[in-house]
């Protein structure tokens, strides 16, 4: 189909529409002394104007002011974002901003505003604003009114404001005291000539009709805020694009902008969004100023997404895009499908021919990136070199694996900065939300869309632009475990028509994989691609993580052998992991099908599943391992067969693909799952044996078995009373715990106990069990000695049922100090078991027993933890204890043998600290076990959480 050319028309083109307010303050060239006079009006104006951001920005730096760890100066992925000030002066105030100007304030965002903030100007010392900082997002105090301001709800949400706060030559921004806040501060500052008033109050009528033009704005999407230029038309195009073509949807001469896209899009094939690029060109630049499948151009990915934000949204299938893209001579604008279905599209193009555009007029930008299982950690929005300045992101994430994926802080280089001096305080709060990416569609930061493990957020700077002169590179940190497919657009206004893209020489960036994981090799440098292949294209589909693609997973080879075919999932009903499976016909029972390599990141116990495709006459597959084929332990509705459980060394492995059954076999991934490892757990089947004594086996691992850390045991067969191990225990503590054990109980169980220099070190435990199973919990053996690191564990009986002297291991694991050493003799105690929550060691360091407390995380409202309390005899006993309160602790209650012991103790506490010691209560307790159990049964207003911490209980003799 013949591309669509328009021509400039012979009229003149009047711009006196087009350079409204703030654009020729903020134009680059010469400047009257008029023009360098900002008023607040004007500035309220830049909420609206993205016409002026197609010019450049000299003189004009952006800044940002936040609460981020500080520590991050010495090592990456620190997370302590809250409470960091730049200073607290004497009389407690805590300076969150403190900054030259003339600049202004754009963006004001918290998680957990509280107090009143202070703005003191030109260095006064008595502030000129005192604003509650909670009030500032409700939308109850104008003029910071919605939707300029935005609050979720509750006292720790989402708290965004994006009225404009200017300062003529200085401002300070404090909190009455330091609460603890995380706090963001975006400004920009402009030349030292220009003139710009500092923000008071009440506004003028002239700011306040300033004022209600931006609310309008911003609270009706989909409308262009941008004036209609004369001669302003638009070119609509209803396409059928075929798989793998390229449908031209504009040929323009210029000069001219284009100033909206819009598109609706139907297709049969799923995540057609993403399998459709659109392609900008202007001035026939070498490689395409806007590349960028359609859907993440405008803001989403994977599925239509129903968002309206003032730059770009989709409203009921349609689609806009505003931000304006002006070019000298020409641009072409294409769509080019990389579907394997058919796709209707309808596209209308506004554009704006002009007699001539002024010399500062800078190119628009919009680049799609993309790295499947991402594991670089400071993930690349943008990389660029020139003169120029970012106006947004988009990102979109599909993360499989479960849990948070966020936390990750942004990062801005700017120019010649060695250290980013932008620095954010995690993912969800750069995107305007807190606690979590839910869908928000903002007007000028939110998500939107939020579908399962798929997220798509979005920050547009069109007021608090990035400006740069030389070089800019923007991150996002992305945490471990890496198995996240990110891809991301960045939009940006750059002078340079063709600038060079990729990693800048002469810094130093920060990536990593997960320890173990196999080094792997990009098939393409995402930031610097000239083209997207159908390749670049495949989304997550199933989203099976730490899998091996059966395509990957075999030969060159033998994906040419005949019968083996490379599928994908476009036009059937279920999914494939990344879209691709390998089909290798009809098969029949112990048919080798393949050889596979896969890779074990650690010498471990594995549960490989067989990922195959759903359906009636599917084969069931398994592999053959060392020459022996796994049994199928179990055939799925969705079609994985899993294998029982294989012990496989460190490295690569090479097995054999076989059919268990007949039938028709595709062998879509291959994940090879480790048995899960308890937590700081010390394996036993891979600790050094030191000794034996005589008449006993060398214990050995086990087999792989059910229900144990790791999938093994070790096993050890004695065949006497006085029998004794010792094992080596790797490295030495810093502090001193107490050595934990989780045996195997069984019908040939024996009494073991634990030994130091030929005395006693723990109680006596009894493994005998009629069924073979696991303890169901850590038992303490004692503290090691601070010079050795070995422990003795000797059979000092048999239950009379028992068949054997033997002991299983499982593992060993470091527990917290429970009782304070002044405890009466003979008194031990362990964890017994947890409700709604779970427990760990926690170094604190000083005060605290053994600079660590016994840390109950995660809690919430109604969590238990029970504690069993060993006593050597019948007596009176007084019970102490010690906790440790923080900002996000719980009101906790103790019981003792479900009766309350003392009262309810809050433990919130605006920092870290501990309570005196607290007598809980005097009992007359039989001797033996004892449940004493801590509840968080509420928590303080103000405190954030239902964490609780112990630091040490004392029991001591009352009579």
């Amino acid at each position: 189909m013949a591309a669509v050319s328009h021509t400039r028309r012979g009229a003149s083109v009047a711009l006196a529409g087009w350079l409204v307010g703030s654009f020729l303050l903020l134009a680059s060239g010469p400047a009257s002394a008029a023009e360098r006079t900002l008023t607040y009006a004007e500035l309220l104006g830049q909420l609206t104007d993205l016409d002026r951001l197609t010019h450049l920005r000299d003189g004009i730096t952006a800044g940002q002011f936040s609460s981020w760890d500080r520590g991050e100066r010495e090592r990456w992925g620190t997370n302590g974002d809250a409470g960091h000030y730049l200073r607290v002066e004497d009389d407690g105030e805590a300076v969150m901003v403190d900054v030259d100007g003339p600049g202004c304030i754009y963006r004001v965002w918290s998680a957990n505003p509280q107090g009143t903030i202070r703005l003191y100007f030109g260095g006064e010392e008595t502030p000129t604003e005192q604003l509650d900082f909670k009030g500032l997002f409700t939308g109850e105090n104008p003029p910071f009114v919605p939707p300029l301001v935005y609050k979720r709800g509750g006292p720790r949400s989402a708290s965004d404001c994006y009225l404009p706060i200017p300062f003529s030559d200085h401002l300070k921004v404090t909190a009455d005291q330091a609460h603890g806040q995380f706090y963001i501060f975006d400004y920009l500052r402009f030349p030292e000539d220009w003139r710009v008033p500092n923000f008071r109050l009440p506004l003028s009528d002239e700011e306040e009709q300033a004022l209600e033009r931006a609310v309008e704005v911003w609270s009706s999407p989909g409308e262009d805020p941008k004036p209609r230029l004369d001669g302003q038309t638009s070119i609509t195009r209803q396409v059928t694009v075929a798989p793998g073509g390229t449908i031209p949807l504009a040929e323009l001469d210029g000069p001219g902008l284009i100033r909206a896209i819009r598109a609706e899009i139907d297709c049969e094939q799923r995540y057609f969004w993403r399998k459709l690029v659109l392609r900008g060109t202007w001035d026939g630049a070498a490689r395409p100023q806007v590349l960028c499948p359609v859907g993440p151009f405008f803001g989403f990915d994977w599925y239509t997404a129903e968002y309206g934000s003032v730059p770009a949204g989709c409203r009921d299938g349609r689609c806009y895009f505003f931000y304006p893209m002006p070019f000298h001579r020409s641009a072409t604008l294409e769509l080019v499908s990389h579907l394997q279905m058919p796709a209707t599209a309808h596209f209308e193009i506004e554009w704006a021919p002009q007699e001539e555009l002024p010399e500062d007029t800078c190119y628009f930008f919009a680049r799609w990136r993309h790295e499947p299982r991402s594991d670089s950690f400071d993930y690349p929005f943008i990389e660029t070199a020139g003169r120029g300045h970012l106006v947004g992101v988009s990102l979109q994430i599909d993360h499989p694996v479960p849990g948070w994926w966020g936390e990750g802080d942004e990062k801005v280089w700017v120019d010649d900065d060695g250290f980013p001096q932008w620095i954010g305080t995690g993912s969800e709060d750069y995107f305007g939300d807190a606690w979590g990416i839910r869908y928000l569609p903002g007007p000028s930061f939110g998500c939107s869309l939020s579908r399962g493990h798929r997220t798509c957020p979005y920050r547009w700077h069109f007021m608090d632009l990035i400006p740069f002169t030389r070089r800019l590179r923007m991150t996002i940190e992305n945490y471990p475990p890496y198995q996240e497919d990110y891809a991301s657009v960045a939009y940006w206004y750059q002078a340079e028509r063709v600038p060079p893209m990729g990693r800048l020489r002469g810094q130093t960036y920060i990536g990593g994989r997960r320890p173990g994981d196999k080094p792997r090799t990009l098939r393409y440098d995402p930031s610097t691609f000239t083209d997207i292949t159908p390749g670049d294209l495949l989304t997550y589909g199933r989203a099976v993580p730490y899998a091996v693609e059966a395509e990957e997973a075999v030969s060159e080879d033998q994906l040419r052998c005949p019968g083996v075919q490379l599928m994908t999932d476009a036009g059937l009903p279920h999914e494939l992991n990344w879209e691709r499976a390998l089909y290798f016909g009809r098969v029949s029972e112990g048919q080798r099908l393949a050889d596979l390599s896969l890779y074990a990141p650690r010498p471990s116990v594995y549960t490989p599943t067989l990922y195959c495709y759903p359906r009636d006459d599917a084969a069931r597959l398994t592999l053959q391992v060392r020459g022996a084929a796994l049994e199928v332990a179990s055939v799925e509705e969705d079609g994985r067969c899993v294998l029982e459980p294989v012990y496989l060394d460190a490295g690569g492995h090479s097995v054999e693909l076989v059919a268990a059954t007949s039938g028709r076999a595709v062998l879509d991934c291959v994940q090879l799952q480790e048995v899960a490892r308890e937590e700081n757990a010390i394996e036993a089947e891979t600790l050094t044996v030191v000794s034996v004594s005589p008449g006993s086996e060398r214990p050995h691992p086990s087999p792989p078995w059910s229900g144990v850390s790791a999938g093994r045991v070790l096993e050890w067969h004695a065949n006497r009373e006085g029998a004794s191990v010792r094992l080596r225990i790797p490295g030495e503590p810093d502090r001193p715990y107490v050595l934990g054990l989780r045996p195997m109980f069984g019908p040939g169980g024996a009494i073991i106990q634990a030994f130091e220099e030929g005395q006693p070190a723990s109680p006596q435990y009894d493994l005998y069990a009629p069924e073979k199973r696991p303890a169901p919990g850590v038992l303490p053996l004692g503290q090691l000695p601070p010079d050795r690191n070995e422990v003795e564990i000797r059979v000092v009986g048999k239950n009379r049922e028992a068949k054997g002297y033997h002991a299983g291991f499982d593992y060993f694991r470091f527990e917290p100090l429970i009782i304070h050493p002044d405890s009466a003799g003979g008194v031990w105690a362990r964890v017994l078991q947890t409700h709604q929550c779970d427990y760990r060691i926690q170094n604190l360091g000083g005060e605290w027993l053994g600079g660590h407390h016994l840390w109950v995380t995660p809690s919430r409202e109604g969590a238990m933890l029970d504690i069993a309390l060993n006593l050597p005899q019948e007596a009176t006993w007084r019970i102490t204890v010690r906790y440790t309160t923080s900002w996000d602790y719980a009101v906790v209650q103790a019981t003792l043998d479900d009766q309350p012991l003392g009262g309810e103790v809050d433990c919130y506490t605006p920092e870290v600290r501990m309570t005196d010691e607290i007598v809980l209560g005097s009992r007359r307790l039989e001797a033996g076990q004892h449940t004493l159990r801590f509840t968080a049964v509420g928590s303080n207003p103000q405190s954030r959480g239902h964490l609780m911490g112990i630091d040490y209980i004392r029991i001591e003799r009352a009579d």
